[in-house]
């Protein structure tokens, strides 16, 4: 029997989440533990405004950083943070609707200030090792 259009979808999906993945941890909320997850960023620029077509005039850039997540590894919620190195923490800040096997939020980059306090209130963050 042919595979459906959906299966097909979804497979080509997983070769490309496997193949740029990068490792990482996700934490839902205060106290938990970091959950390992493979994610893919999506870091880049885009030209806003009515004229980011028009050669000549001045272009507005804003960059919409997201991270695009496995639904079998989690589902993601507002609020959490994903930690991809000691100095590229994530708070989640609108999770997207599902999309096939993944799942985006947008998400926010935490600054220096940020990471050294990510809950503010001066708990860090727990990883699977350190318990």
């Amino acid at each position: 029997m042919m595979a459906s259009w959906r299966d097909q979808k979804n497979g080509a999906r997983l070769t490309l989440h496997k193949t740029f993945k990068v490792d990482g941890f996700y934490f839902a909320a205060k106290g938990t533990l970091g959950l390992p997850v493979t994610v893919r960023p999506h870091l880049k620029w885009d030209a806003v405004g009515q004229l980011k077509e028009v050669a000549g005039y001045a272009e507005v850039q804003s960059i919409k950083p997201k991270i695009v997540f496995l639904r079998s590894e989690v589902a993601p919620v507002n609020n959490a943070l994903v930690y991809l190195a000691a100095d590229e923490i994530y708070r989640v800040n609108n999770v997207l609707p599902v999309d096939g096997i993944t799942v985006t939020a947008e998400v926010v980059r935490l600054t220096a200030k940020q990471i050294a306090d990510p809950w503010q209130d001066g708990s860090q963050l727990q990883f699977p090792e350190e318990v």
